[in-house]
């Protein structure tokens, strides 16, 4: 959420996230980790700019067809 604009801020026990209005938009690592690509794509439509996710296709591991269904709502 950070690297989308997000007011985030690291604790020792967690997060805390700070609601903003909008998202600025940017581009995501997901580390190969289909949780991030696909909460990256959720937080899209709140993003002001574009959102770019490395490696989308990870998340074929626990959603195969995810990008094409994605796609067909978003397009």
């Amino acid at each position: 959420l950070k690297s989308l604009g997000a007011d985030d801020v690291e604790t020792d026990d967690g997060r805390i996230i700070n609601g903003r209005e909008s998202l600025a938009g940017g581009e995501v690592n997901s580390y190969r980790d289909h949780r991030i690509a696909m909460a990256a794509a959720a937080a899209s439509p709140g993003c002001k700019g574009d959102v770019t996710v490395d490696d989308i296709g990870c998340t074929d591991k626990s959603y195969p067809g995810f990008v094409d269904d994605w796609n067909s709502i978003t397009m």
